[in-house]
């Protein structure tokens, strides 16, 4: 975790992070024992060995794009984890690199990182049910889905899939994809954190849970209702006192909230299991 802080802290000062490593971090909370310069060292090779297949060729963005995907799907054999979706272990780094599986965000990442060794940028594309790459460069208005064995697709193309998974016509603004700005590196962290959140909420994992709350509040300070999950876990956990005490911060912080009432009976339900010496 303090790593981590200091990650939030380098971001409030305006630095640039290492989004590799930063989101490498969070695969802590699975693996504290992990050693990150592994993965780089693999990394490493991986963009050595696609420099190799580059060699004597025309360094256009397009022919970067289909080597690295070729590289990375056809020859590592890499491909989205759409067996095992919500397993934390695709939000983790670490278990991407050795599975070679994982979500959209993860997958990006790893593509972004060996296009990157091989001097082409990219940034990701947060879309509400999708994650996708662009490449900085203005000249290719294209997006890569890193998910989908690194298709390269154009703007109607992730309109038609988000329409598919949304059962609705979809429409992206043309502006927008315009003005090709990068997603911010907290957005990165926090949608991996979500992900990761929404995982141990189906898994009914009160523990993992709690900790991903508290990776979340520290990076969303003003998100009051990661206040009254934290108090939600706690109390599942049988942590009586510590859940009264968040709730309460939690009623003191939104005291109209929608679930005022509803987190008024936790407390008092918690109060009366710490009276029976629960």
């Amino acid at each position: 975790m303090e790593a981590f802080k200091e990650v939030l802290q380098a971001l409030e000062a305006g630095e640039e992070i290492d989004m590799w490593g930063s989101v490498m971090l969070l695969a802590k909370h699975r693996y504290p024992d992990l050693d990150e310069q592994k993965y780089v060292d693999i990394l490493d090779e991986w963009g050595e060995a696609i420099e190799l297949r580059l060699k004597g060729r025309e360094r256009y963005p397009m022919v970067v794009l289909k080597t690295v995907s070729a590289f990375l799907y056809k020859e590592l054999g890499f491909t989205g984890n759409k067996l095992d979706y919500y397993h934390p272990d695709n939000s983790c780094l670490n278990r991407v690199i050795e599975t070679r599986t994982g979500i959209p965000i993860t997958m990006s990442l790893v593509f972004m990182e060996l296009a990157r060794r091989v001097g082409l940028s990219m940034h990701g594309v947060n879309l509400p049910s999708h994650f996708l790459l662009r490449p900085d460069s203005d000249e290719l208005a294209v997006f890569v889905d890193a998910y989908d064995d690194g298709q390269i697709i154009f703007l109607e193309d992730a309109e038609e899939m988000l329409g598919k998974s949304w059962g609705v016509d979809v429409k992206l603004d043309p502006v927008w994809i315009e003005r090709n700005e990068a997603l911010p590196p907290m957005r990165v962290l926090t949608r991996v954190l979500f992900n990761l959140k929404n995982v141990y909420s189906l898994n009914q994992k009160p523990a993992e849970l709690l900790t991903i709350i508290k990776y979340i509040r520290e990076a969303l300070p003003d998100n009051t209702s990661e206040v009254r999950n934290e108090g939600m876990c706690l109390f599942a956990l049988e942590r009586y006192v510590e859940s009264i005490d968040a709730l309460v911060e939690y009623l003191d912080s939104a005291p109209e909230a929608e679930d005022a009432d509803e987190v008024r009976q936790v407390i008092r339900e918690a109060q009366s299991l710490v009276n029976k010496g629960a």
